[in-house]
């Protein structure tokens, strides 16, 4: 459970940011404290830390301090240690992404540090996404939580030191070729993340493809070689955003040495909230 909460104290003007909807309140936090049938030994509870990602999370400063304090002396609550994410720093350059990591989270190892020093407990710090983990796992004292190399996706071509292959696609099909250039894709939004910008997805044998039209249902694409994949063509694409991609099947299908041999469910296509 990640504790993402201001203080009471704080306002809009001070350099915390607001906490997510998504994640457990101050007030929700004392009421979980309280809450009967917790299991022996509590329920361990990690404060979330905004290191420049400015989406969740409290600024490593002295309401960090406080908040991680009062965690420690709630009941049926147990510190876990310190999250932070730095999903912002995406610079290709690893030197310039290794100094990006170590000026974002500075902050963060001091008050680490100070936390330590007053005796209390922080056994863990993770951090990190995929592009900022081999940063992270040289140093003994952080947890990396890299995401994406799972299935990895054609969004993270650009680091020449991260040596990974992708490991997921979609199929699509041709479902209509409106003039002999353009080619209608069954591949709309509920078919692949469309929250970055065109291309959305690497084609396998399409490379010279112009992105024309995306809409729920159809990806319409631009060609001079559409002749050569009439209506039914199957056409297989890496994609750029796989994360959110993946959340809109119900399962994925599994292929060793070209042979489809198993279905995996995927997971969080079924999520709630449990807080």
């Amino acid at each position: 459970l990640r504790f993402s909460a201001l203080p009471p104290s704080a306002s809009e003007g001070e350099e915390h940011p607001r906490v997510s909807p998504n994640t457990p309140s101050l007030a929700e936090g004392v009421a979980l404290s309280g809450a009967g049938g917790v299991s022996t030994g509590g329920v361990e509870v990690l404060l979330d830390l905004n290191v420049g990602m400015n989406r969740t999370g409290v600024g490593p400063g002295e309401g960090a301090r406080s908040l991680y304090r009062l965690l420690a002396t709630l009941p049926n609550l147990v510190p876990g240690g310190l999250h932070a994410y730095d999903g912002h720093i995406t610079m290709p350059d690893p030197a310039k992404r290794a100094a990006a990591v170590e000026a974002a989270h500075a902050p963060a190892f001091v008050l680490r540090d100070e936390l330590l020093a007053e005796g209390l407990p922080v056994p863990r710090y993770i951090a990190g996404g995929s592009p900022t983990f081999p940063i992270h796992a040289k140093n003994p004292a952080v947890s990396c939580s890299p995401g994406t190399f799972v299935f990895w996706d054609s969004g993270y071509t650009p680091y020449p030191d991260l040596d990974f292959l992708p490991a997921a696609l979609v199929l699509t099909r041709v479902i209509s070729q409106p003039i002999p250039t353009r080619l209608c894709l069954d591949l709309g939004y509920k078919a692949i993340a469309s929250e970055q910008p065109q291309p959305r997805v690497k084609f396998f044998g399409l490379e010279d493809a112009e992105f024309v039209g995306h809409s729920e249902e159809h990806l319409v694409i631009e060609t001079p070689r559409g002749r050569e994949f009439p209506p039914g063509t199957e056409i297989y694409g890496i994609p750029r955003h796989v994360c959110p991609t993946v959340a809109l099947y119900d399962e994925a299908v599994t292929v060793i040495d070209g042979e489809a041999c198993g279905r995996w469910p995927i997971l969080g296509r079924r999520r709630r909230l449990s807080v």
